[in-house]
């Protein structure tokens, strides 16, 4: 995948506000997160190896070590998605209207942030 795609991608799922690191289901750090599971109503018998061996504290502060890495790297790709939106922002103004019309990607984009703003999406 392009440096721009995981760029792309990383803004989608940062803007679903979700704390998401995958698309779709089975991120543990967000599931706990958002309180669709607890560490109690987990079932350890679908951990790793070593996390499952790991004593029940142990493994509440790893995942509690988890998250907040996780948050501190969602801070930082929303400072870079930011200035990479202001960057693309600033280029676009020297795109004259007519050639906008003329470029498919940005006719593909706006179907894209079409579809993602009807599923609840921000930008």
């Amino acid at each position: 995948m392009s440096e721009a795609a995981i760029a792309a991608r990383s803004s989608c799922l940062i803007k679903s506000g979700k704390g998401k690191a995958i698309s779709g289901r089975g991120d543990l750090i967000e599931l706990i997160l958002s309180g669709e599971l607890t560490l109690k109503t987990l079932d350890r018998e679908q951990l790793t190896p070593e996390h499952r061996e790991l004593p029940s504290e142990d493994f509440a502060a790893l995942v509690y070590e988890y998250a907040a890495k996780r948050q501190q790297i969602e801070a930082s790709l929303q400072a870079s998605l930011s200035q990479r939106a202001a960057y693309i922002a600033e280029e676009m103004e020297k795109v004259s209207e007519a050639d906008k019309e003329e470029i498919f990607e940005l006719s593909a984009f706006q179907a894209l942030e079409d579809q993602a703003v009807a599923a609840g999406y921000s930008f």
